[in-house]
């Protein structure tokens, strides 16, 4: 009976294993599938006996990570001076998953393919891992390195600190220099939030917090958690206990997004003939502007009628004078005394209102269109939130748990 190579202790049996075949596909390292008791399908890689390969060896062996690939034991080689050491089945490294998958949307440049966002968000995890719970750096972040597992990536072989001067900021600065790499070798050019993500991260290298509430970056989130970041980014930064937040948020993100300094922000005009232009002129009408009558409403997306809130019955008093009208049903729309103005808080209040009513008008619009609308207006303005509310301890999604 085969067993659950996922249940078994690492370098709890004897290892006895049948020659496999080189991994399709990986000349950047010597990979071969083989077998060894029981059937349990691993990788064994040909290396040379060197201190190096002794202490991975028994570093791997006495720490468990589903972001470090699992080391099962090692044996000495029939070539002289070689060792076979035995891992879990690998997919490849990710230099040869880059090959075959696309990095980007398809459809939407700008925004990472999930593949590739589980990805790059696992490497991270794993170099939280080394930092904040291992409390030393990896040292070798690089993509021959990155191995696939059941289409997650773990790290590879790291480095011993007392050896190599190695530091948490070199993790960060490869890991940097990698992706960037990666989208060089496919001749494609780098998303701004990816490259915000990169220049954060080497900007706030010091900072643990920051690279914790990377994996929480808007370019690694789905559309969908994307628009509930909007949502609760809002809510923070009306309702904190800091009554100074939103003057800060103000403050400091406008300069960010101000081209020029001394520069005045301004978003409306960049709202104006757009998709959701009327959840921003709503302000001034008790009701929707009338359509022109050859135009589709300003707000419609689809062929479906607003939808109609449930209306109650009144009782009309005798005395009630005849002009009087029962209340007019509208769609659930912000209220008319709701101002804006060309401050960032008030730009993330209108994401808010955005994400929250659009969909009263069209029930069939997505998530990933609401989102794709609302960063076409402002592309830079959800990655340069995430840094400033990070650097004000405001974190709009948890953050990885390390022990």
């Amino acid at each position: 009976m085969a067993v659950d190579p996922n249940i078994i202790p690492a370098g709890a049996f004897e290892i006895q294993f049948s020659e496999g075949k080189q991994i399709e596909g990986s000349n950047m390292y010597t990979g071969y599938i083989g077998s060894i008791q029981s059937n349990i399908k691993v990788v064994y890689h040909l290396e040379s006996q060197s201190k190096d390969l002794q202490w991975w060896y028994e570093f791997a062996m006495s720490h468990c990570s589903p972001y470090l690939l699992r080391v099962i034991g090692k044996c000495q080689s029939s070539s002289v001076g070689k060792e076979l050491l035995f891992t879990e089945l690998v997919e490849g490294t990710l230099h040869d998953w880059v090959k075959k998958n696309p990095l980007i949307d398809s459809e939407y440049p700008e925004r990472l393919s999930k593949p590739f966002i589980g990805i790059l968000g696992d490497i991270l995890n794993g170099i939280i891992y080394f930092r904040c719970t291992l409390r030393q750096p990896h040292g070798e972040i690089c993509a021959n390195n990155v191995y696939l597992v059941n289409g997650n990536a773990k790290l590879g072989k790291a480095l011993n600190p007392k050896w190599y001067e190695k530091t948490f900021g070199d993790d960060i600065n490869k890991f940097c220099g990698m992706v960037r790499s990666l989208f060089k070798s496919k001749g494609s050019k780098l998303p701004f939030g990816l490259d915000h993500l990169c220049r954060y991260l080497q900007k706030y290298i010091k900072f643990e917090k920051h690279l914790m509430n990377a994996i929480n970056h808007p370019i690694m989130l789905t559309p969908d958690a994307r628009c509930e970041y909007r949502l609760v980014a809002y809510s923070l930064v009306k309702h904190h206990q800091n009554c100074q937040l939103e003057i800060m948020v103000n403050k400091r993100l406008g300069q960010e997004l101000s081209p020029k300094k001394n520069s005045r922000w301004s978003w409306m005009e960049r709202i104006h003939g757009k998709e959701f232009e009327t959840i921003l002129h709503y302000q001034h009408n008790q009701t929707l502007p009338p359509s022109p009558p050859s135009q589709l409403p300003p707000l419609q997306f689809g062929s479906l009628p607003p939808p109609q809130p449930q209306q109650q019955m009144y009782v009309q008093p005798q005395q009630q004078p005849p002009q009087t009208q029962l209340p007019q049903t509208q769609p659930q729309l912000p209220s008319p005394s709701v101002d804006y103005s060309n401050t960032p808080v008030s730009f993330l209040k209108y994401n808010r209102n955005a994400v929250t009513h659009v969909k009263d008008y069209d029930r069939c619009i997505t998530n990933d269109t609401i989102d794709r609308t609302l960063s076409s207006f402002v592309p830079e303005f959800m990655p340069l939130l995430h840094e400033v509310l990070t650097s004000l301890g405001v974190f709009v999604r948890p953050l990885p748990v390390t022990i």
